[in-house]
């Protein structure tokens, strides 16, 4: 009977892993001081900005005026 109980299935680690992100935002939206979730995301957001290329540039500079001439020639852009 307890073998049965605790024989791990799809559904019981599905159900795990749900509660236990659920009680992590329970818990960051209860203690202001938990900011476990917000770790997270910096965290997330560094390892993509860490893990980007460095984009070539130049140093040219364009300069794009939009006055009522061009907007009469070429319409107005969404």
């Amino acid at each position: 009977m307890l073998k049965r109980l605790f024989a791990l299935t799809g559904f019981k680690i599905a159900l795990a892993i749900t509660i236990f992100v659920m009680g992590l935002f329970l818990i960051n939206s209860i203690v202001p001081g938990a900011s476990f979730l917000n770790l997270m995301d910096k965290k997330w957001v560094d390892r993509i900005m860490r893990d980007r290329t460095v984009q070539p540039h130049s140093s040219e500079v364009a300069i794009a005026t939009i006055d009522t001439k061009a907007v009469d020639k070429y319409g107005r852009w969404p």
